[in-house]
């Protein structure tokens, strides 16, 4: 059983965690990608960084990135 002092205190840590006071630690777990495009039709390069490498070269892919819409298709190299 829990005195009314430590679930007052479990009670505010779980509070600081909602109101972003303290950072949860899977925030510093996040990985990120640094990656290489070689335009098929242009043979120029492109390198950039991610957290999402699958859907970033989608983006490059379908036109969503300014930098890379004119040189499609894209390949990771």
């Amino acid at each position: 059983m829990f005195r009314r002092s430590e679930v007052e205190a479990i009670s505010s840590v779980q509070n600081a965690f909602e109101r972003s006071y303290i950072t949860p630690p899977e925030y510093f777990m996040r990985f990120y990608y640094t990656y290489t495009l070689e335009s098929e039709k242009f043979r120029d390069l492109y390198k950039g960084c991610t957290n999402d490498l699958l859907r970033r070269i989608k983006e490059h892919n379908n036109g969503l990135v300014e930098a890379t819409r004119l040189k499609r298709p894209w390949k990771l190299i």
